[in-house]
């Protein structure tokens, strides 16, 4: 992915874009082509809607685009290595995001949200209905870009959270 317009795009169901579910992927960041300042999008579920991603700093992040509840994890991932980057969402709206099979300890990046405390697991992002495209899209997001600069594969959605055992599975087969 170029970091400028790349991306793959496909048809989503509402029940993907407000229940429980799980993104997962490998990645390899490409920092030569990307703007520091700027969320670059592995995978976005419809305009607003679940988002994994790095942040401009080149963490691990997930939550809901356009600043409605966004969390950015502790580590960079911008060695030229590949990567396993996951994000669960629990019924509850519950956050939270994985480096190589680890849970990250997150900062909350959302308005009105608390700031930048750390925690493990982040307080619950409101599962309201999204509206606007109702696409998937790899290597950015519908409505706002943010595309990704580098390789993404094996790209996994499931509707289900995962659990830290299971993450630490994928990230290990």
């Amino acid at each position: 992915f170029n970091g400028e317009s790349d991306h793959v795009a496909a048809s989503v169901s509402a029940e993907q874009l407000t229940g429980p579910l799980t993104l997962a992927a490998w990645v390899r960041l490409d920092t030569s082509e990307r703007e520091s300042s700027e969320w670059s999008s592995v995978v976005s579920l419809g305009e607003g809607g679940p988002v994994l991603a790095l942040d401009g700093a080149g963490d691990p992040a997930g939550g809901l685009q356009h600043e409605r509840c966004r969390f950015s994890g502790s580590t960079e991932v911008g060695d030229g290595a590949w990567h396993h980057l996951a994000m669960t969402r629990d019924a509850g709206g519950t956050i939270r995001v994985y480096l190589d099979g680890a849970g990250q300890l997150l900062i909350n990046e959302s308005p009105g949200r608390g700031g930048t405390q750390m925690a493990a697991v982040v307080q619950p992002c409101s599962i309201d209905p999204v509206v606007g495209d109702a696409t998937f899209w790899i290597g950015g997001a519908p409505g706002i870009g943010q595309h990704f600069a580098g390789a993404i594969d094996e790209v996994r959605i499931y509707d289900r959270a995962i659990p830290p055992a299971g993450i630490r599975a994928l990230f290990e087969e």
